[in-house]
């Protein structure tokens, strides 16, 4: 299945199917654990642990000043809900005949309380 962002492919004709769509859902708690633990509530919370979180990061020299520990899964749990969303409007498009997907987009969003939906979307076309 070929998949573009663009509205077209360059020389090729095509006819519309439809508009084909996947998402996938994942829950908020696997990402970012130690987000609650740094940032909390800075209203209801004593800002002296953000103040110094914050200057060792400028001491350090480090650019971002949350722990580097669940970077790596969480970018690989993103990675997987967007491919668990693509195959999901790949089966749709499939569905209608679809040789590939045009105007790809992908959204995210926190809509869903504790859960994080990643969204995929474009228009089904049949190759001529």
């Amino acid at each position: 299945m070929l998949l573009v962002n663009l509205t077209e492919i360059p020389g090729r004709e095509f006819d519309l199917l439809g508009v084909v769509k996947g998402n996938s859902i994942i829950k908020k708690s696997s990402l970012g654990n130690q987000l609650p633990v740094y940032f909390g509530n800075i209203f209801k919370r004593d800002k002296t642990e953000y103040y110094e979180m914050i200057a060792n990061s400028v001491i350090t020299g480090r650019k971002d000043p949350l722990p580097e520990s669940n970077t790596q899964a969480d970018e690989e749990t993103m990675k997987k809900a967007r491919q668990a969303a693509t195959d999901n409007m790949i089966k749709e498009a499939e569905a209608l005949g679809a040789d590939a997907i045009i105007s790809v987009k992908y959204e995210t969003t926190g809509a869903i309380e504790g859960k994080i939906e990643v969204l995929t979307y474009g228009t089904a076309v049949r190759l001529k």
